[in-house]
């Protein structure tokens, strides 16, 4: 490895960081986009099953997996919202019964 490369698999586990580091959603765009995953049941976020996310945007996630007390039995799930805060998506992580998947989009309620 030559001068300040980095090796891909350190790249996969920064990138996310770096992608998130710069929070543009403000706390009330945040409090409805929560607000508005909460009022989905799972039967709604599993009937909009994507293959891929839109090409081209940047996402700012919000974590809102459940906590128990193995994550071998549990899937991360992320909210993906790009900029503007007007709509979202759902990100399931993969788990031991399930693969992951993306999921919407899911339009942001207004308050």
């Amino acid at each position: 490895m030559s001068g300040m490369q980095l090796p891909v698999a350190a790249f996969l586990i920064l990138a996310p960081a770096f992608a998130c580091a710069g929070s543009q959603l403000r706390a009330p765009q945040r409090d409805a986009v929560l607000a508005s995953w909460r009022a989905l049941t799972p039967e709604t976020v599993e009937a909009r099953k994507l293959e891929a996310l839109p090409q081209g945007l940047v996402f700012e996630r919000i974590d809102v997996s459940e906590q128990i007390r193995s994550a071998s039995f549990g899937h991360t799930t992320t909210l993906l919202v790009p900029p503007g805060g007007k709509q979202f998506y759902v990100e399931y992580g993969r788990s031991t019964n399930r693969p992951g998947g993306f999921f919407g989009p899911f339009p942001v309620a207004a308050k």
